[in-house]
């Protein structure tokens, strides 16, 4: 046997368990890997607004949309702390869901429609105070339906996320309205995102990042 042969043998034996040492890395990072942001109280709460669009008072800390039996309804809306310390060596972000409890409060929410998700690009990392939300507020990126059943609803916000973290920014943030801004009922009508799982566990809205291994 040659001396070239016998170092293409020797080679061809180093290299195959080198494929599969990677592909076994690969195989075992099936799951990916999550890191779940809660959404901060500090930089959470409710913008309240006129049906015809003008801005009245930010609340903050208190996590609701809907209408009041006077002419005003509330969207709410979720900061989250960006931190890329947080992800995963030699991981790529393969998917981000925003995760919300709803809760029904007073009225009939179901007659204001769907729930609406917007991303807020441009939302700054202070606490949340009027003249902060734009009207129509952000960009939509998807709905949450029947808000009249207690429960979690995922969305996912992948490519909204992604604007923010590729841009180096130290908040995502998101809004929440009804479809509509009233019923006309002269009644609160209403829908909160906190509350407690069907665990007995505090229901803080989510934002879920899914890391996946970078080949």
């Amino acid at each position: 046997m040659s001396c070239v042969r016998i170092a293409l043998l020797l080679l061809a034996g180093l290299v195959l368990p080198a494929c599969g040492l990677a592909e076994s890395i690969a195989e075992g990072f099936v799951d990916d890997e999550e890191v779940v942001l809660e959404h901060r109280l500090d930089r959470s709460g409710t913008i309240v607004r006129t049906a015809s669009g003008t801005e009245i008072e930010a609340i903050p800390a208190q996590l609701y949309a809907g209408d009041a039996a006077i002419d005003a309804y509330g969207m709410c809306v979720f900061g989250f702390a960006i931190e890329p310390s947080l992800q995963p060596s030699n991981t790529e972000i393969d998917r981000v869901t925003l995760r919300i409890w709803l809760e029904p409060g007073e009225g009939a929410p179901a007659d204001l429609g769907p729930l609406i998700v917007s991303h807020l690009p441009a939302h700054p990392d202070e606490l949340l105070a009027t003249g902060m939300v734009p009207l129509p507020p952000g960009n939509d990126v998807g709905t949450l339906t029947g808000p009249y059943a207690a429960g979690w609803r995922d969305v996912d916000v992948t490519l909204a996320f992604l604007q923010d973290w590729n841009a180096g920014r130290s908040i995502s943030v998101f809004a929440v309205r009804c479809t509509s801004p009233t019923n006309g009922d002269a009644q609160a009508d209403t829908v909160t995102f906190d509350g407690t799982d069907g665990s007995g566990s505090p229901a803080r809205t989510q934002l879920i990042l899914r890391f996946s291994l970078d080949l």
